[in-house]
C-alpha cells in the first residue's frame, strides 16, 4: 500500500485521541500507514496527548496531494473544525465524481455524533460505545450505518481501589470514617460550573458540617482558577487534591458528584462508588437538543433519582448515603450493570476491524 493511501486519523479532544492511539498502533502492525491530523482550535488537547506519546502529527486542512484510503475521526465536543473540513472535502470530491474516500467517525461518549453543529458532516459509518449509544445516535441519524465497538474503560479492581483509598486518606490525614465527597465540575457547557459553584456556596449551610469536600475543575475550563479560589474560601471543609490523579481522588471518596458529561462518572459507578449527577442549572431543552432522550443523560438512563436538580436535593442525597452506605453501594452496583459494555478489552481491535472493511 503506498504511503499516501493509508488512514488519516483526525482528532481534537483528548478522550477520543487516547482511545485511537492503540488503534493506530494496530494499523501500523498491519503495515498500514497512519497520518495524524489535529484540530487547530484553542480547545483541542489532542496535540498535547500525541506529543506526550511521541507521535508526530500535522495541523492543517486537506491538500491536493492527499489520497487516503480511509479517514477515521474521533468526535469532539468543541474541537470539531477539522472533522467538518475533512468530511466536507471528501463529500465535495464525491459530488464532483472524484475517488470515494470512506469516512468513519468514532464517538467515545454518547452524543457527540449528533450534536447540532456536526450533523451536517455525514460519515459513511459511526462507531459507538454501547447499544445505548446506538439507540441515541440512531434516533437522529436513522440512515447512517452504526456499529457498536465498545469502550476500553479501565476499572481498577477492589484491591487497587482499597490501596488508593488508604494511601490518599493517610496523605491528607483523613480517617477511615471521614465522609469525603469529591466534586468533578465539567468543562462543557462552560457556563455550568460557575452557576453550580454559586448555588453550592449560597446554600452551603445545607451540607452536613462534618462533610469533607474535594473540589476539582476541568483543566480546560477558562475560570478554573477563580472557581477553585472561591471554593477554598467558602468555609466548607475541603482538601486541595489538585496534585493527585483525579481517579485516585474518586477512589478515596465516599461519594462522587459530577456533571452529566463526565466519562469518569461511568468509571465510578462501575467501581461501586455512589455517584450523583448535577442537573442544575436547569437546561432540559439543551439536553434534548444535543440528543438525550427526553433530556435524560445516559448516566441516569435507568435511575433518574441519582440526578440532583437542586442543591437541596443533592444535600439530602448525601445525607442518605452517609446514613446508609451499604445500601448506597448495593444500589450503585445495580446501576453498574447498565454500563458493563463500556469495559470492552478488544475495543481497539473492533475499531480496526471496522476500518479494515474499507481497505
Amino acid at each position: 500500500m503506498p504511503e499516501q493511501a493509508g488512514v488519516i486519523i483526525i482528532v481534537g479532544d483528548a478522550g477520543p485521541c487516547l482511545e485511537l492511539i492503540p488503534v493506530a498502533a494496530l494499523l501500523k502492525e498491519r503495515k498500514i500507514p497512519v497520518l495524524w491530523i489535529v484540530d487547530s482550535g484553542p480547545q483541542a488537547q489532542a496535540g498535547m496527548i500525541l506529543s506526550r506519546h511521541g507521535i508526530p502529527f500535522e495541523m492543517r486542512g486537506p491538500n491536493l496531494g492527499d489520497d487516503p484510503a480511509v479517514i477515521l475521526f474521533g468526535y469532539s465536543t468543541k474541537a470539531i473544525d477539522a472533522q467538518r473540513v475533512w468530511t466536507g472535502w471528501v463529500m465535495t470530491r464525491r459530488v464532483k465524481g472524484g475517488p470515494i474516500i470512506p469516512v468513519v467517525g468514532y464517538d467515545d461518549l454518547f452524543v457527540n455524533a449528533i450534536r447540532p453543529d456536526v450533523m451536517g458532516a455525514e460519515p459513511d459509518e459511526i462507531l459507538v460505545i454501547s447499544p445505548l449509544a446506538e439507540e441515541i445516535v440512531r434516533r437522529r441519524r436513522p440512515n447512517t450505518k452504526i456499529t457498536v465497538v465498545g469502550k476500553s474503560l479501565h476499572i481498577p479492581d477492589d484491591r487497587e481501589r482499597q490501596e488508593k483509598r488508604a494511601a490518599l486518606r493517610a496523605k491528607y490525614n483523613l480517617g477511615a470514617d471521614d465522609f469525603l465527597v469529591a466534586f468533578g465540575f465539567a468543562g462543557e457547557p462552560a457556563d455550568h460550573a460557575p452557576v453550580q459553584v454559586d448555588e453550592i456556596l449560597w446554600q452551603r449551610s445545607m451540607f452536613h458540617p462534618e462533610t469533607i469536600f474535594a473540589f476539582r475543575f476541568h483543566p480546560a475550563h477558562p475560570y478554573k482558577k477563580e472557581l477553585a479560589e472561591w471554593m477554598s474560601a467558602s468555609g466548607l471543609r475541603s482538601i486541595d487534591t489538585n496534585a493527585e490523579p483525579l481517579l485516585d481522588v474518586y477512589m478515596a471518596s465516599d461519594v462522587v458528584v459530577a456533571g452529566y458529561g463526565s466519562t469518569d462518572a461511568y468509571r465510578t459507578v462501575l467501581m461501586g462508588i455512589p455517584t450523583i449527577t448535577m442537573l442544575f442549572p436547569e437546561d432540559l431543552e439543551y439536553r434534548k437538543q444535543i440528543g438525550y432522550a427526553d433530556g435524560v443523560p445516559p448516566i441516569l438512563a435507568d435511575n433518574v433519582l441519582w440526578g440532583a436538580d437542586t442543591v437541596s436535593y443533592l444535600s439530602s442525597m448525601l445525607r442518605r448515603i452517609r446514613e446508609m452506605p451499604e445500601l448506597a453501594h448495593k444500589r450503585t452496583q445495580e446501576r453498574a450493570n447498565r454500563f458493563r459494555d463500556l469495559c470492552t478489552p478488544d475495543a481497539a481491535e473492533r475499531i480496526v476491524a471496522a476500518v479494515m472493511k474499507y481497505l
